[in-house]
């Protein structure tokens, strides 16, 4: 469980780091790297999980059009 909290802890402060360190979004930045650490998990993805990445920004960019 550490492991998935740290790995989690830090896709969402990159995910921050990204998009300018907004204030008040941490909770939607660590549910987007829960939800990619679990995608990650589930597709036995690369240890950086660069591709989950990729589909999951897809997958969200679909959405918004």
């Amino acid at each position: 469980m550490a492991d998935r909290d740290t790995w989690i802890a830090t896709r969402a402060y990159g995910l921050w780091e990204l998009e300018g360190r907004p204030d008040g979004d941490g909770d939607r930045h660590w549910l987007q790297a829960a939800e990619e650490f679990d995608a990650r998990e589930r597709t036995k993805a690369s240890g950086d999980g660069a591709e989950v990445v990729e589909r999951s920004a897809a997958a969200r960019n679909r959405r918004k059009v």
